[in-house]
């Protein structure tokens, strides 16, 4: 996982595929799909999943000595690749909320529903707790739609 400029995830991602010109690291860039509100009516939005950071996959060590790497562990790689799949993108999930507890039905949050910390039911957004370090004290927030609570 490299850093590099907030709104500029895209950009950095073409850019090493440029440099990188004999294909050793696949360049990619997590995204989530986001519903937002404006002239009336909702929208369906692709938004990056982690902001200012984009993964680079390869099998060699092939990342120059000045760019700042964040090597990502097996346990969390499995979970990413669970929730955004060959695709790096992690579409819309919904649920409910029954008696105090979140319920997925559907979409990529289903059966990590104990990972969820904080949901914002106004924006259809949830904070997930990631299962390493990395993002234990902050979380990644992703598409959840809860469609009813009782």
């Amino acid at each position: 996982m490299l850093h590099c400029g907030k709104g500029q995830e895209a950009e950095a991602v073409q850019n090493w595929k440029q440099q990188d010109s004999a294909a050793r690291a696949q360049a990619f860039l997590f995204t989530f799909e986001r519903m937002k509100r404006y002239e009336g009516s909702w929208h369906s939005l692709h938004a990056p999943l982690f902001p200012g950071m984009f993964f680079l996959e390869s099998e060699t060590d092939c990342v120059p000595r000045d760019q700042e790497v964040v090597p990502v562990d097996e346990e969390t790689e499995a979970f990413l690749r669970r929730l955004g799949g060959a695709d790096h993108y992690v579409p819309m999930s919904r649920g409910i909320i029954r008696d105090g507890v979140t319920i997925v039905t559907e979409g990529p949050l289903v059966g990590i529903e104990a990972r969820i910390r904080k949901i914002d039911r106004h924006r259809r957004l949830a904070k997930i707790e990631g299962p390493s370090e990395l993002w234990q004290n902050e979380g990644f927030w992703t598409g959840l739609e809860i469609t009813s609570k009782s």
